[in-house]
């Protein structure tokens, strides 16, 4: 199988489990799972966001507050995912609102 085979295939079985967490778990909304499918569409098909997907591994990896979660919950939601000036401008407000909650620890 080729590189390409093997991306379409994780590709194709992320987005499939994203739709059945909404559609027949109901464990997230359907503004939840539209920005997941972003997200998915963002990594796999442009490929250079690494940076963005590293901010979110460090917030999941890193000391969580509730409130803090919320909000930066409330902006993963509103990014529109097809402007990168969008995503980088959320982006650096992310980073801030992590670097916060980190440094409340």
């Amino acid at each position: 199988m080729s590189r390409q085979e093997n991306i379409k295939k994780v590709y194709d079985r992320c987005s499939a489990m994203i739709t059945n967490l909404h559609i027949k778990k109901r464990a997230i909304s359907q503004e939840e799972m539209y920005s997941l499918l972003s997200v998915l569409d963002m990594v796999v098909l442009k490929n250079d966001f690494s940076d963005f997907i590293d901010l979110l591994r460090s917030w999941q990896e890193g000391p969580r507050d509730e409130e803090i979660d919320a909000i930066i919950k409330a902006t993963l939601l509103q990014i529109d995912y097809t402007s990168e000036q969008s995503i980088r401008q959320n982006q650096a407000i992310l980073a801030d609102l992590i670097n916060y909650q980190s440094s409340q620890s």
